[in-house]
């Protein structure tokens, strides 16, 4: 047997002897390497993604303020149950005037009340009254307003409170949305991570293949195009590895953008994916998941808490249609008081009661707002009931 044979022989025997310790060697480095990867215990996992992305979620900030108006709103109409009361106080200096004469009066100065005797004497005299430059005037009114407690306050509060309501489930849709990108954005990020380990691998794999098959080509025991071949497949493996690379970089900034930690350093992965999967709490066919679905899911519940808020809002323009009526009882202390005659450089006070009657002038624009109310509320509740999920 000649020196060429033999050398055939043990790069043959080598290369069978290699190739069957290979995938041993490799699938104990390769899991070694995902044990170093996974699972770091100060790393980062889903649910610090989630609890993260809440904590610096802008929409979260935004849906809690709207809801904390809508709460303000709620209080504004509950204020409307408390009778309406009104403070003024005046003070008014006027310029100096000549009196005015009343006019000249005949008076019988030395007769009794009564009829006049014929003897009695008469006197001319000119009747003038004070006109006094200093007037203050202090006046407090409460208002009851008796058709607006049936026909607005109550629709009003209402509307307010179904608005609050389905503030309150849209903050609660928004953050469950945001924990769920964050748990989705940090699987997409180790996912990366990992496709990236598997294409050094693979590119290690396909070197080390190439190797072998560069030794036996020079051997004359491999063809050229078997070798140009491995050669495609290790430029193949390269070309994996750079997108898993660009893969990455672009998960990465998907992340540090949701925790808003953009430039922070990449963190270590705390969650071993490897771990399987705990089954659902409960099987249910398809269709029972999407009627589960159309009861619980917050955003259909805002949806009708926004239809009825929309309804009890016509009702409460519809009602500026008939005529306000309203209680009103004030007292007025002033000096000189406008009641008494003639005025007077003292401080009087009188009081009064009245009911008073008002009608809204443009009704035509009343009606055409609550129409076009209801229109939306009807939209509202045709959007809960085709809503797919």
């Amino acid at each position: 047997m000649s020196t060429q044979h033999c050398l055939l022989l043990i790069l043959t025997a080598s290369a069978s002897a290699g190739a069957q310790r290979a995938p041993a060697s490799e699938a104990a480095s390769f899991a070694a390497e995902l044990d170093h990867l996974l699972g770091v215990p100060a790393g980062l996992t889903a649910d610090a993604a989630a609890e993260g992305a809440l904590v610096t979620s802008f929409e979260v900030e935004g849906r809690r303020d709207a809801l904390d108006a809508a709460e303000d709103q709620v209080t504004q109409a509950a204020v409307g149950y408390l009778p309406r009361i009104n403070l003024a106080a005046r003070a008014l200096r006027l310029s100096a005037i000549t009196p005015p004469l009343f006019g000249p009066l005949v008076i019988a100065p030395e007769s009794p009340e009564g009829p006049l005797s014929s003897s009695a004497v008469l006197v001319n005299t000119p009747v003038r009254f004070a006109a006094l430059r200093n007037q203050t005037a202090a006046e407090i009114s409460l208002t009851i307003p008796v058709s607006d407690y049936l026909l607005r306050i109550v629709p009003a509060h209402s509307a307010a409170r179904h608005s609050a309501a389905g503030a309150s489930l849209i903050l609660r849709a928004a953050r469950r949305q945001v924990a769920t990108n964050g748990r989705l954005v940090f699987y997409g990020w180790v996912r990366a991570r990992l496709q990236l380990v598997i294409a050094d691998a693979s590119v290690a794999q396909a070197k080390a293949h190439l190797a072998d098959v560069m030794q036996l080509r020079e051997v004359g025991r491999v063809p050229q195009a078997d070798a140009l071949r491995v050669e495609a497949q290790l430029a193949a493996a390269e070309l994996l590895r750079a997108r898993a690379l660009e893969a990455r970089a672009v998960q990465l900034q998907k992340l540090q953008t949701l925790l808003h930690a953009t430039g922070a350093q990449e963190p270590a992965i705390g969650e071993d994916v490897r771990a399987a999967v705990a089954p659902l709490p409960d099987a249910l066919e398809s269709s029972r998941w999407v009627d589960r679905a159309m009861n619980q899911r917050p955003e259909l519940k805002a949806l009708a808490a926004s239809t009825a808020s929309l309804v009890e809002q016509a009702n409460a323009q519809r009602a500026g249609i008939y005529p306000r009526l309203e209680a009103v009882a004030s007292a007025t202390t002033a000096n000189p008081n406008p009641r008494f005659f003639p005025p007077q450089d003292r401080y009087d006070t009188t009081s009064s009661r009245r009911a008073s009657r008002a009608c809204f002038s443009s009704v035509t624009a009343l009606r055409a707002w609550a129409s076009s109310a209801e229109r939306a509320a009807l939209v509202a509740h045709a959007s809960v009931g085709d809503h797919p999920s």
